[in-house]
């Protein structure tokens, strides 16, 4: 009975819900029951939408539902009665950050501090290597700096290119970012914000070209960039 009612839970949820919220997570896994289900389930939901429509299937999709598949497995592992805890998640997140910022020779002082800027939900709702890549680029700003952050890059196997923008929350940057990435012909694949604890807001967007490609060309990039800190 679980395909034939909720065939389409793992596509819908994956896409219309925040699944870095273990409540979330913890829901679906409940639903879900047990390994196998969720197996068949995972296994149903990526030929289901590449066999309606091929063109609606892409790497930043197979990326969403893998990420939730795993989430999910790590959940019914752990046991239904003993749910995921949030700050266990973070510190998770933060150890693996701090892996890869090793690697980028920062300092834990230099991390620390950037993360201040950061509140709880940001290690929920971005993996490490997001975090990490966030951290690098604030890193050097003056506490006191008020400017407009953009940055662009692919996402390489997550599919798709991301955008990040680190604003004042009364510039209402989200809006003008959704309607720039629009007027460029970016389809806007994936939208996360995230308010600071200083009154900045941390956005997130995944975009790809109208064609589905992924925006991998320099000059393409700088354009990106340029008419976001233009808005």
């Amino acid at each position: 009975m679980l395909f034939r009612s909720h065939h389409l839970l793992l596509s819908v949820t994956a896409q219309k819900k925040d699944i870095s919220d273990p409540d979330v997570v913890n829901e679906f896994a409940r639903t879900v029951g047990d390994q196998v289900h969720l197996d068949y389930l995972y296994v149903l939901t990526c030929a289901d939408v590449r066999g309606t429509n091929p063109k609606l299937w892409n790497a930043w999709k197979g990326s969403l539902f893998e990420d939730f598949y795993e989430r999910t497995k790590r959940a019914l592992r752990r046991g239904l009665e003993t749910p995921v805890d949030p700050e266990e998640l973070v510190a998770e997140t933060q150890a693996e950050a701090r892996e890869l910022l090793a690697a980028e020779a920062l300092d834990a002082a230099t991390i620390e501090r950037t993360w201040a800027l950061f509140a709880e939900a940001h290690f929920l709702r971005h993996a490490a290597a997001e975090v990490a890549w966030h951290t690098l680029l604030l890193a050097n700003r003056a506490p006191d700096d008020e400017s407009p952050l953009v940055a662009v890059r692919p996402q390489g196997t997550r599919g798709g290119t991301a955008v990040f923008t680190w604003t004042l929350h009364r510039h209402r940057s989200f809006a003008r970012t959704t309607a720039v990435l629009d007027q460029l012909g970016l389809n806007i694949l994936d939208a996360r914000i995230t308010p600071t604890v200083h009154g900045q807001d941390a956005a997130m967007f995944t975009v790809l070209e109208e064609t589905g490609a992924p925006i991998t060309d320099r000059t393409r990039i700088q354009e990106i960039e340029r008419a976001l800190a233009r808005a």
